[in-house]
């Protein structure tokens, strides 16, 4: 794959993070995501880059999804602060002993 830019280069990056974690079963965080039945729908790059846009410059972003129960899939990701991005979690229940 040719890139056209650092942009596109560090965007890659985060398509394939999102990728792996829905579809390698060797991931470290594939039980969180592949593995609760979340699905990678992207079927390119291009789909990807132009569903999400240029990631902000001006401070932390990752990619995040709306709903934290639905895919990557076009609507339902976007840029997220890190604030946005840790309040949109799974609650976790915690064991009693």
């Amino acid at each position: 794959m040719a890139y056209k830019s650092i942009e596109d280069v560090r965007l890659y990056r985060c398509f394939s993070e999102a990728k792996y974690r829905c579809t390698k079963l060797t991931h470290k965080q594939f039980n969180d995501y592949g593995g609760r039945g979340i699905k990678f729908l992207f079927s390119s790059f291009e789909e990807f880059k132009n569903s999400l846009g240029p990631k902000p410059q001006d401070q932390y972003y990752a990619i995040d999804r709306i709903d934290n129960e639905g895919h990557y899939e076009c609507g339902n990701v976007k840029w997220s602060t890190r604030k946005e991005n840790n309040s949109n979690k799974r609650k976790y229940k915690t064991r009693m002993p």
